[in-house]
C-alpha cells in the first residue's frame, strides 16, 4: 500500500502470505527498486563502515558512515548479492547537486533497524554474470531495503546458518518511508525524524 503525502514523502507498507508447502529458509524479505545513476553519493546510520550481515556484524559498529555505490559493491569473482548494510536508521542516495532519497522507518517504527545494500548494476546483471569482468554498469542505481535478511552461515564450509539468523518463509509485514531530498542539508530531512 502507497501512500503519498504533499511533501513528496511516500509511505509504503508491504505485506506477505506465503502459498504452496515452501516453509523453509529464503534469501531475504524486502524490496528493490532503482534510483537514477547519478544518485552515487550513499550516507547512513547503521552498522559500517564495511559490507556485514546478521551474523558478522562485530567488525562493523553503528555510526554515521560515507561512500559511493560503486565502493560499495564487493567484487567477487562470481558476481553476487553483497554490500548489505545492517541496522540502519536512515539511508541517503544522493547525485554531486545534493539531490536524491532518504529512505526511513516511518516514525511508528523507527526503533526497527533495516538493511540495505546498493549496487551500480542491476539484479538481473548479478544473476547472469559468470564473472566480475561480465557486468557493465547501468543507467541506475539498484537499490535494496531488506526487512529480514539470511545470515551467511554456509554448508559449503561446513557450518550451517544458525536457527536465530534464518530467514523463512512466513507472513511478514514492513514498512518503509521515502522521502525526496533536495540540495538542502540532509540534516533538515532528518529534523523530524529525530524529534519523533
Amino acid at each position: 500500500v502507497y501512500t503519498v503525502l504533499p511533501s513528496g514523502r511516500v509511505d509504503l507498507k508491504v505485506s506477505g502470505e506465503p502459498y504452496g508447502d515452501y516453509s523453509d529458509i529464503i534469501p531475504r524479505i524486502g524490496i528493490s527498486f532503482e534510483v537514477p545513476g547519478c544518485d552515487r553519493a550513499v550516507e547512513w546510520y547503521g552498522h559500517g563502515p564495511g559490507e556485514n550481515y546478521p551474523d558478522s556484524l562485530r567488525a562493523n559498529p553503528v555510526g554515521h558512515y560515507r561512500t559511493t555505490v560503486d565502493d560499495m559493491f564487493t567484487p567477487y569473482v562470481m558476481p553476487q548479492d553483497c554490500a548489505n548494510r545492517e541496522g540502519t536508521r536512515w539511508v541517503a542516495l544522493r547525485s554531486s547537486h545534493g539531490d536524491g532519497v532518504l529512505v526511513t522507518r516511518p516514525a511508528d517504527a523507527a526503533s526497527n533497524p533495516f538493511s540495505f545494500s546498493a549496487w551500480p548494476y542491476s539484479c538481473e546483471a548479478i544473476d547472469n554474470a559468470k564473472h566480475v569482468y561480465d557486468l557493465v554498469k547501468g543507467d541506475t542505481v539498484t537499490v535494496n531495503i531488506n526487512d529480514q535478511l539470511l545470515g551467511l552461515g554456509s554448508n559449503s564450509w561446513g557450518s550451517e546458518v544458525l536457527d536465530s539468523y534464518r530467514t523463512r518463509f512466513e507472513s511478514f509485514s514492513f514498512e518503509v518511508s521515502l522521502r525526496p531530498l533536495t540540495s538542502a542539508d540532509l540534516a533538515q530531512a532528518l529534523a523530524p525524524i529525530k524529534e519523533a
